[in-house]
């Protein structure tokens, strides 16, 4: 949908697939206040991707003040692009073998209408075959 990218409460939502940390950073003012972490706690910068689940940190001096969770419409798994993974997540949930957390729910949620669906699916399977843009 290429739209702008929005704090919404606790997440950053519309970050676009293949995003490295670098150019995400550059976008905020104070940007030498801030840390990109992973899923699992490592600090990542430069050029490596900022995936759904990534957590954008402001600091003052040593102390955390604020954080909001990247969103990347369409990544689930997190690795910062969309991927045979994330339509394979999608597609699991939607047979109830899989559970999305909050954060992976949005980011599969790429129609924006608040239930992953039938519809998030196709416009994935879309992506892939070059026919959607998320």
């Amino acid at each position: 949908s290429g739209s702008a990218r929005k704090i919404d409460g606790n997440y950053l939502k519309n970050v676009q697939t293949g995003t490295c940390v670098d150019m995400l950073l550059k976008e905020f003012e104070n940007g030498t206040l801030l840390k990109v972490v992973d899923s699992s706690g490592a600090v990542i910068s430069g050029e490596a991707v900022a995936g759904t689940g990534s957590t954008v940190q402001l600091y003052d001096g040593s102390k955390l003040v604020d954080s909001v969770i990247i969103v990347v419409p369409g990544d689930v798994d997190g690795n910062g692009c969309v991927d045979n993974t994330d339509y394979m997540r999608i597609k699991s949930s939607l047979l109830n073998n899989f559970t999305l957390n909050t954060t992976e729910n949005l980011a599969a949620d790429v129609d924006t209408s608040r239930i992953v669906d039938s519809t998030d699916f196709m416009r994935i399977k879309a992506y892939f075959l070059g026919q959607f843009d998320l």
